[in-house]
């Protein structure tokens, strides 16, 4: 399981934030001959490897409010599929302030995927 926390710098409270993150499930494919810099499952010495993307998409998520200065919204994010699943943070959100026109808020984040292991993976 990983934990995404959303923190708000400002002093006064946000509303109406809109998120998409980007998925990527991957395939998974068992191997009979370890290649090196694989991680290996050190409980049965069985090994997967993330093949190609069967599918991609967004995956939205809509926040009510993140208090001011410090105020943290946390969305956390698993994998029960027998596959491998890549979730890329925004470079930004939205918020929608009243009947003003959206705003676009960028984010401070790492810029890497977060892959997370199929569930399978435990007992291949």
């Amino acid at each position: 399981m990983y934990r995404c926390d959303f923190v708000n710098d400002e002093e006064r409270s946000v509303f109406n934030i809109y998120v998409s993150f980007k998925v990527n499930i991957r395939k998974a494919r068992r191997v009979t001959k370890t290649p090196e810099s694989v991680i290996v499952n050190s409980s049965s010495g069985k090994v997967v490897l993330s093949g190609d993307v069967v599918r991609s998409y967004d995956l939205p998520a809509q926040i009510a409010r993140i208090d001011g200065r410090g105020g943290k919204f946390t969305i956390y994010l698993w994998n029960n599929s027998e596959q491998f699943v890549e979730v890329f943070a925004p470079d930004y959100v939205m918020m929608l302030e009243s009947e003003a026109k959206p705003i676009r808020v960028e984010v401070k984040h790492s810029r890497t995927a977060i892959t997370i292991f199929p569930e399978a993976y435990v007992g291949m």
